[in-house]
């Protein structure tokens, strides 16, 4: 297991607020050990914390959405070839660039709660 990690609930369009009787089995999927359940991660995301915090102090999760100082906006995303975290940005001109530099950028939400921060 790679630490601490939140749950969007696709079908009510919220946080899971009752995620301490959960946990990742072995095989990749999501349980639920009050109830003896396996959760649906077809209306359920598991969203993992990057360990990082922005320049303002604020906690970067995977699909965090941040601004750079030129107003670019990127998403952030695991990726299982290099085993880290990088963000999509996706550039003001339209372009996209994906690199790893966490440094510059603010967080201003994240892609399920606000997707249209990315401007699609």
């Amino acid at each position: 297991m790679r630490g601490k990690y939140k749950i969007w609930c696709k079908d009510f369009n919220e946080w899971k607020k009752d995620i301490e009787d959960m946990g990742i089995l072995p095989t990749g999927e999501l349980f639920d050990f009050r109830r003896g359940l396996r959760v649906d991660l077809y209306s359920h995301i598991v969203v993992w914390f990057t360990g990082r915090k922005d320049k303002n102090g604020k906690g970067i999760w995977e699909d965090s959405l941040l601004r750079d100082q030129q107003g670019n906006v990127g998403r952030v995303f695991y990726h299982d070839r290099s085993c880290s975290y990088l963000i999509n940005w996706h550039r003001k001109d339209g372009s996209w660039e994906t690199d790893s530099c966490f440094g510059y950028g603010v967080v201003i939400g994240n892609y399920w709660e606000n997707p249209e921060l990315l401007g699609k």
